[in-house]
């Protein structure tokens, strides 16, 4: 009898536990799934990074964020993106081909832009495992296609290349890419990033 007393209330310290963690960041849910261990990249159960908006395959549509059409869209655009300072879309590499998603991330870029010209663009080309990219020449063709397919699309989308600063990063959960990736995004947020590196260098030397 103790020990099912204690084991139930072991459960109940769990679950109260799990209901009071932090939410997540806002991410739309992405096409796919199946319990794929590497699906958890492209849900937000990552890293929760303030000011950021994560976003996967299926994109911010017209009316998220409370918005509508026309006004009410862009009154939308500036709540999700306006105080955001970076936004990652994160693309499943094995999932190809990459023509809906790319237009997904080409309308949400011109949403971003419009609302926030300053946010910094992410590219989280995930998935870079497996049989498809053993190689390393294979993840390069497949980040050198997706860069081209971006440049095209906002091309016919009337968004030139060089008015937006697009970032792409080769990920995988099975290795530290992730990591490596996440860490160069949330340097690239920190203004007084010379100064610290100019500190620690002085540190160690």
């Amino acid at each position: 009898e103790l020990q099912r007393h204690y084991e139930q209330s072991t459960m109940n310290d769990m679950n109260g536990n799990m209901s009071s963690a932090p939410s997540m960041l806002r991410q739309p849910p992405v096409h796919g799934g199946g319990g794929n261990p590497s699906d958890e990249m492209n849900n937000a159960n990552v890293m929760d990074l303030p000011n950021t908006v994560i976003t996967g395959n299926s994109a911010l549509g017209p009316g998220d964020g409370q918005g509508g059409e026309g006004a009410g869209e862009n009154d939308g655009d500036a709540q999700i993106f306006g105080r955001a300072t970076a936004l990652i879309f994160v693309l499943d590499a094995q999932d190809e081909p990459y023509d809906h998603v790319l237009q997904h991330f080409t309308e949400t870029v011109k949403r971003a832009a419009r609302a926030n010209p300053h946010i910094a663009i992410e590219v989280f080309i995930n998935k870079v495992d497996g049989e498809l990219f053993l190689s390393d020449e294979a993840k390069y063709d497949c980040r050198r296609d997706v860069m081209q397919q971006v440049t095209d699309e906002l091309a016919d989308a009337g968004v030139m290349p060089d008015s937006v600063q697009i970032s792409y990063h080769l990920t995988s959960i099975y290795d530290h890419s992730v990591f490596e990736a996440f860490s160069r995004v949330v340097q690239k947020l920190i203004p007084q990033l010379p100064t610290l590196e100019n500190l620690l260098n002085v540190l160690v030397s």
